[in-house]
């Protein structure tokens, strides 16, 4: 009986988590990262045209 317990919560859990993702993909989101660019080194495909003009100039 147990067994069934900790088995549905993390069912409910996994599907809590793939339900945010879902929602935040369809608000334009990224569902990975937390949207802080500036501090990300990834070749991410959310970062903003502009942000990347603005990594590319030099100083």
């Amino acid at each position: 009986m147990g067994t069934w317990i900790v088995g549905l919560i993390l069912i409910a859990i996994v599907v809590g988590i793939i339900r945010d993702m879902v929602r935040k993909k369809k608000e334009g989101k990224s569902p990975i990262c937390g949207g802080s660019c500036g501090s990300c080194g990834a070749n991410c495909p959310y970062a903003s045209h502009s942000h990347d003009q603005q990594q590319k100039q030099p100083k």
